[in-house]
């Protein structure tokens, strides 16, 4: 291939397989064609189901439960095979050319890292898009960015960067360590290509609309693909749901330290890690 190949790593766990089979699709769609899934999950890949051709690029990362997001975040990158890694969140909407236009800023080596800047918030539950003013983007979000959609080189993360071992802000962890040592950032236009959902049962809790301050939310009105609307409208009627069911949790204290294949990672548990 004449590009790199690109590893997107997504952490999931507990209920979340409807969330995980779309992602899986936006995933196939991606114009950047030299790529793999890297999925790090409690639960079995062939729980999942989005057509044989999807199964052929992704990898499932078996870890058991009660890992924090972070540690899986860390197990996903040092099992990804690509010179690439870019964080693929289980539950956000993004256009085919996210990858490719997010990787550009890497391949012609202006910079380090990647990111999406500020988009559109889809609140599922009441099918109302937001947009954040920016001066409230900024509060929320270190360096202006969503640090959910963090693409960097694998050496960045080889070279002693990880992901902090929580389930609450450990990719601004990362992003803010990596920015500290010196890393160059380049933030990526969001719009038409990245919408952050919001659905329930998201990690991080708060009202759209209301958060902080409510004069700082303005509604939007961007469209999601027609092929992608009625996905999104089976979950809404979940969305209340979602809000009941448990979000991956945080131990309470790991002890020791974890080695995969001598590799030190900040991922702290009892049990092993498996890749199919």
């Amino acid at each position: 291939m004449s590009v790199p190949l690109a590893s997107c790593v997504m952490v999931t766990g507990g209920d979340r397989k409807p969330f995980v089979e779309q992602s899986i699709r936006l995933f196939q769609r991606q114009t950047y064609a030299h790529r793999e899934l890297v999925i790090v999950s409690d639960q079995p890949l062939c729980a999942w189901n989005a057509g044989s051709e999807a199964q052929a690029s992704v990898r499932h990362v078996a870890v058991p439960e009660g890992l924090s997001i972070g540690a899986k975040r860390n197990l996903g990158c040092h099992f990804a095979r690509g010179e690439l890694l870019v964080m693929w969140d289980d539950d956000d909407w993004c256009a085919a050319d996210r990858l490719a236009t997010q990787l550009a800023p890497l391949l012609g080596g202006s910079s380090a890292l990647s990111a999406i800047g500020n988009s559109p918030v889809f609140e599922l539950a009441a099918w109302r898009f937001w947009r954040m003013d920016e001066t409230l983007f900024q509060r929320m979000f270190l360096a202006n960015v969503f640090s959910g959609t963090l693409a960097f080189a694998k050496q960045l993360w080889k070279h002693g960067r990880r992901f902090p071992d929580t389930s609450l802000g450990e990719d601004a962890g990362f992003l803010a360590a990596a920015l500290q040592s010196g890393a160059t950032l380049a933030p990526i236009s969001g719009e038409g290509r990245f919408a952050y959902v919001r659905h329930g049962g998201n990690t991080w809790s708060f009202r759209c609309g209301e958060h902080q301050d409510a004069s700082l939310w303005h509604a939007s009105s961007p469209t999601l693909p027609e092929e992608d609307c009625g996905f999104y409208q089976a979950m809404r009627d979940r969305a209340h749901e979602l809000e009941r069911e448990s979000h991956p949790s945080v131990p309470a204290r790991w002890t020791g330290r974890a080695s995969i294949a001598g590799d030190p990672c900040e991922a702290r548990w009892t049990g092993r890690a498996s890749i199919a």
